[in-house]
C-alpha cells in the first residue's frame, strides 16, 4: 500500500479520518491490498474499516486537515518518509506511537513521542530513538544499546548482534 515518501500526506489524512471518528487506541496495519484501521469509540466499541489505495486518494479530498491526531500521525509519517522505512503496523499507545517495519532490507521496530509528551516517556528506552522521543545517549560514537544499529535517527535491530546472542557466546 503507502510507500515511503507517501506516509506523511496518508497517515495525515487517516488522522483526520479518525478524529472524526473519535477515535483512540488506533491500531493501522498494511495488509499488502489494503490498510486495515482500527479503533476504539468514545462509547468504547471497537470499530474498524478497511481502505484500498482508491480509498486513500479520496480520502483527504486535497482539503487541509487540523487536529492533534492529524498532526501526530503526519509527523510521524514524515519520520517514517525521512528514514525511508515501509510500515507493517502502527499502534498508539497512550501519547505515543509505535511501529514496526522494514527499512533496506532490515527489520524496525520503534517509538515514536510527539515532543509536548517526550519529557514522561521512559529514560532510556532502548526503541526511543525517533528525534522527537528522547535521545539515546551515546559513547564513543558507539551504539547504546548493544545489537542496535543506527540508521539515520531510526534504531534497527541486528539479529547478528543481539545482546541474547552475545551473552550466549554466539558472536
Amino acid at each position: 500500500m503507502p510507500h515511503p515518501g507517501q506516509y506523511a500526506t496518508i497517515l495525515g489524512q487517516l488522522g483526520a479520518f479518525l478524529q472524526a471518528q473519535g477515535a483512540q487506541r488506533i491500531e493501522i496495519t498494511d495488509e499488502g491490498v489494503f490498510l486495515a484501521v482500527a479503533w476504539e469509540t468514545t462509547e468504547r466499541r471497537r470499530e474498524h474499516q478497511y481502505f484500498t489505495e482508491e480509498d486513500l486518494a479520496n480520502l483527504g479530498g486535497g482539503s487541509p486537515w487540523s487536529g492533534a491526531l492529524p498532526a501526530q500521525l503526519s509527523a510521524l509519517g514524515r519520520e517514517l518518509d525521512r528514514a525511508e522505512i515501509e510500515v507493517a503496523r502502527i499502534l498508539q499507545e497512550g501519547n505515543s506511537l509505535s511501529f514496526c517495519g522494514v527499512s533496506h532490507g532490515r527489520y524496525v521496530k520503534s517509538l515514536y513521542i510527539p515532543r509536548e509528551f517526550s519529557h514522561s516517556s521512559p529514560v532510556g528506552h532502548p526503541l526511543c530513538s525517533m528525534p522527537s522521543a528522547l535521545p539515546m545517549p551515546r559513547l564513543g560514537g558507539a551504539p547504546a544499546n548493544p545489537g542496535v544499529d543506527q540508521k539515520g535517527s531510526v534504531a534497527v535491530m541486528s539479529a547478528s548482534s543481539g545482546p541474547l546472542r552475545r551473552r550466549l557466546g554466539l558472536q
